[in-house]
């Protein structure tokens, strides 16, 4: 039902911080703001935005939404993808890796490893693949992908 560049859009959303959903009716996507954000404030927004905003926030019955990924499964992916390393390849960047996500903070650790390393976009790229398998896992439950 979904095409991988309409899966790939809604993953790039949520991982910027929008909610996506889709309108049971038609299985058209909605991306809107995150209204839990602390930083969220509707009257900065266009008044087509505010209509559209609430439109779904008063009728979120007939909206299936697309969850983020919560931070248990994206420590998940950061050790998958630790885990993935070559052992012959940089074996100490996979170790410190893995020691970044034992340390207080693990995902300001991980991500200050990953950026001071060849492999910061080897990891985009493992991440954005998990964020889009996250996606059609979710459409699949939904029974509308």
């Amino acid at each position: 039902m979904f095409s991988e560049k309409q899966i790939k859009s809604i993953a790039e959303e949520i991982h910027s911080g929008m909610k996506c959903f889709i309108r049971k009716e038609d299985k058209e996507v909605l991306t809107v703001m995150d209204w839990d954000s602390a930083f969220f404030d509707i009257s900065c927004l266009p008044e087509e935005a505010q209509q559209e905003l609430k439109g779904v926030q008063y009728n979120l019955l007939a909206y299936h939404e697309i969850e983020k990924m919560p931070s248990n499964k994206t420590f998940e992916v950061m050790e998958n993808f630790a885990d993935a390393l070559p052992s012959a390849g940089d074996y100490r960047l996979k170790i410190r890796l893995i020691e970044a996500l034992h340390r207080r903070r693990p995902f300001a650790q991980f991500k200050n490893v990953i950026d001071h390393s060849n492999y910061r976009a080897a990891w985009f790229e493992f991440r954005e693949e998990a964020q889009r398998e996250w996606v059609r896992e979710q459409l699949e439950e939904m029974e509308i992908g």
